[in-house]
């Protein structure tokens, strides 16, 4: 057996990497897409600040869901798969939104890799049932 068939399994790790980054990725951009949405509306309307936590909580989960839904392709490693990809956007979604509004805020950040991890593990799931 060669080296060269190992390589073109979809089930090694730079397809996990591929993967994880697709996922994040893409339920990055689906986030930036609702927060803008969300924006819009809150300017629009006169939306309490309590409602502005929820539904940025729930904009969250939405893109991890549907980033790492579309992102898991194939039953092998989809546990590894959706979890790291729900973290890998956790961690990208902190890091640019902090610096956009020029502050860190570590309060919420662990409960939000929690969240992300386990939504990205869901979606996994449920993307590596239909395939």
């Amino acid at each position: 057996m060669s080296n060269a068939s190992v390589y073109k399994n979809g089930s090694g790790t730079n397809s996990s990497f591929k993967i994880i980054i697709k996922g994040a990725l893409l339920a990055f951009v689906i986030s930036l897409v609702l927060v803008l949405l969300f924006a819009l509306i809150v300017k629009l309307t006169n939306i309490g600040t309590g409602a502005i936590a929820v539904v940025n909580q729930i904009i969250k989960i939405v893109s991890v869901f549907m980033g790492v839904l579309f992102a898991v392709k194939e039953r092998s490693k989809w546990f590894i798969n959706g979890m790291f990809g729900g973290l890998l956007y956790s961690i990208i979604s902190f890091l640019v939104f902090s610096l956009i509004i020029s502050t860190f805020n570590w309060s919420g950040f662990g409960i939000d890799l929690g969240v992300s991890a386990v939504v990205g593990i869901i979606a996994a799931l449920i993307a590596a049932g239909k395939r």
